[in-house]
C-alpha cells in the first residue's frame, strides 16, 4: 500500500506579517497603522528566523507549480472578502426590504 504524503502549496517567497498587513491595507485605500496595533506583550520570539513554503513535493508529485505572484495574491484574497461581504450585504438589505426588519 501507498503512503499518504503531505504536499505544501506556497509562493516559495517571505513576507512579513507587517508586509501583509501593508498589501492588504493599501489594496483599500488604507494605512494600516491606523488600524492594526502591536501589543509587545503578545509577540513572542521567532522560533525559526524565516518560513517559506517548499512546494518541491507538489511539483514532483502533481507537477504543481506556482503561477501567482504574492502580491496578486493578496489583492485576489481582499478582492474577494470584499465581494463576499458586498454580496452578504445585498442580502441582508433585501431581506429588510421585505421584512421590514433591520438584519
Amino acid at each position: 500500500p501507498s503512503r499518504a504524503e503531505d504536499c505544501v502549496i506556497g509562493t516559495g517567497e517571505n513576507h512579513s506579517a507587517r508586509e501583509f498587513c501593508e498589501a492588504v491595507f493599501s489594496h483599500v485605500g488604507l494605512d494600516y497603522r491606523d488600524w492594526v496595533k502591536v501589543d509587545p506583550v503578545l509577540l513572542r520570539p521567532a522560533d525559526v528566523e524565516t518560513l517559506v513554503a517548499d512546494a518541491s513535493n507538489a511539483r514532483e508529485m502533481l507537477g504543481w507549480r506556482n503561477t501567482v505572484r504574492w502580491a496578486d495574491l493578496v489583492v485576489e484574497m481582499v478582492d474577494s472578502d470584499l465581494e463576499r461581504i458586498k454580496r452578504g450585504s445585498s442580502a441582508r438589505a433585501q431581506v429588510g426590504a421585505a421584512t421590514g426588519v433591520t438584519v
